[in-house]
Formats: C-alpha cells, sequence, structure tokens
C-alpha cells in the first residue's frame, strides 16, 4: 500500500520495485492524497491494473494509511512510501519470517538510507520486539512504514493516529507492540531515500512531537526520552540556532544526560560551543 501526494516523478520507481517482488503481491493501492500534480493520469497510463483510489479531501499520510488497510483484502498489509523502494526479496523474507514465528504480529526489515550525500545501512540483529517504541528511541533497533509488513488482522486492531503528523511510524509500532511483539529482520530489504521528495522528518514538527511525547510519556524510559529530547534540540539547533524551543529541549536531555552514548554526549555538549554548527557535522 503506497500513500502519495504529488510525487508523480518518483511514484513509478516505488511501484517498479513492487511490481518486480520475487513473490508477488496479491493487490497494490496507491491511496492518493488530493494531489494536484498529474499522479492520476500517469497511473491510468503506465499502472492501470494497479489499484487507485483518491481522498475527497486533502488530509495526512495516517489517513491515507488506514484507508489502504480497510481495502486490503490479503492476509497481510506492506507499506511502502512514494519516494522509498524494496529489494526484489522484501516480500519473500517478511512473509518467511513471520509465519516462522506465529507469535509475531508482523514484522520490519532493516534498511539503507541514501541521502544524496552518504549511504547508511540499518541492519539489525533477528529479534522479536515486545516494546518496539522503547527499542526504536534508545537505538537496540530501528523502524520505518516502508519496513513493515503487518499481519492485516493485526494492522487493522492497531490503525494509525489520524492526529499525529510526525513520528508515526514509531507511534503505529507501539500500538502493535501492546499486543504482539514485532519481529525484527536483519536483511536490509528497504531503501529510504531521505533526498527526495519532501519529507516530513527532515524537519520539527514542534507540536506533533510534543502530543507524541505526552501520548507516550508513560511508556518511554528515561534513555528514551533523553534520547528523543536530543534529537529535537539536535534538529531545532541546526536550523533554528539556539531559540526557545532548542533550550527547551537541550536542558530536557541534558537532565537525562547518563543515559546518553558518547556521540550524543558529544552532539549534547557541541551545540552550545562557539562554533556549534560546524561542530555538528563533525559528529553527525
Amino acid at each position: 500500500m503506497i500513500p502519495t501526494y504529488n510525487r508523480a516523478e518518483l511514484l513509478p520507481r516505488a511501484i517498479d520495485s513492487v511490481l518486480g517482488q520475487s513473490v508477488p503481491a496479491r493487490d497494490i493501492w496507491v491511496i492518493d492524497d488530493c494531489s494536484t500534480d498529474n499522479t492520476e493520469q500517469l497511473l491510468k497510463q503506465k499502472f492501470p491494473s494497479i489499484g487507485y483510489k483518491r481522498m475527497t479531501s486533502k488530509s495526512n499520510a495516517s489517513v491515507a494509511r488506514n484507508l489502504g488497510i480497510d481495502q486490503s483484502a490479503g492476509d497481510y498489509i506492506a507499506f511502502l512510501d512514494s519516494d522509498d523502494e524494496w529489494e526484489y526479496d522484501h516480500l519473500a523474507n517478511a512473509i518467511t519470517g513471520i509465519e516462522s514465528e506465529p507469535a509475531c504480529c508482523g514484522c520490519a526489515a532493516s534498511f539503507v538510507v541514501h541521502s544524496g550525500q552518504k549511504t547508511i545501512v540499518r541492519a539489525f540483529q533477528r529479534q522479536l520486539s515486545s516494546d518496539p517504541l522503547n527499542d526504536v528511541l534508545s537505538g537496540r533497533i530501528d523502524i520505518r512504514t516502508s519496513s513493515l509488513v503487518i499481519r492485516t488482522e493485526d494492522a487493522r486492531r492497531a490503525m494509525f493516529d489520524e492526529q499525529l503528523e510526525k513520528h508515526q511510524d514509531w507511534d503505529f509500532a507501539a500500538r502493535l507492540g501492546a499486543h504482539k511483539p514485532l519481529l525484527v529482520l536483519p536483511a536490509a530489504s528497504v531503501k529510504i531515500n531521505s533526498a527526495l521528495g519532501d519529507r516530513m522528518s527532515a524537519a520539527p514538527n514542534h507540536a506533533a512531537s510534543a502530543y507524541f511525547l505526552a501520548k507516550h510519556a508513560s511508556e518511554l524510559d528515561q534513555r528514551s526520552k533523553a534520547r528523543f529530547q536530543l534529537d529535537l534540540a539536535y534538529r531545532t539547533f541546526r536550523i533554528s540556532g539556539r531559540n526557545k524551543r532548542f533550550w527547551r529541549y537541550w536542558i530536557d536531555a541534558a537532565l537525562g544526560v547518563h543515559h546518553l552514548s558518547p556521540r550524543g554526549l558529544a552532539k549534547l555538549s557541541v551545540c552550545v560551543t562557539p562554533l556549534g554548527r560546524f561542530a555538528l557535522k563533525k559528529v553527525g
């Protein structure tokens, strides 16, 4: 299932990666969040056999994904953002993994991030996670929506929070993990193209992050909270400098300083040095 908005130039690459799977998808749905480009015409001309549903009013990716979940008729739902791609064996690996762990709700594959300047492989050992939110925020695993293949019944039980405009993948994983463990697969079978399009994850959304943090405050351990606040401080500083929000995030992260890794400590420190933005490039 592929949600999209004004990605006509990128969408064919995502669709081709689904059509090229070693195990074919039962059906493919593109959920269009009221695109104003030629998305609909492109699909009719180049991919006439693919399911297409246009939303009645502009909303967000969570609403589009929930609509896609409702449309699904198969045993599994695989999610793919319209600027990402799957390796040819992504579905085969996912289904084999899920069927080997009957108690799991589905799986999250490891992935590769292409940023335009560098490529980062995010590969994790095979494991079952009953607490995916803390596992992600503490750095033990990572989850992106495009890496998820979920049993349809479990996806319908969880659904995406339609009020949340950021961190939807982590929130969805937390909702899944509240009922069944999530399987993590070591093969990096997803390409995350972070340099393409207008990815929401690239910039802070302070209201959405505050909502996410308040929603999960009782579930997060101290290490997760410190790392989450540090990430917000880091992103805010890189874009806006040392404003009031930055200091609020930085202080919250500093209060959990003993939970940060050496790299986290370096980021925490250089944010407040005179040459902070230059120094951040050295520590990532």
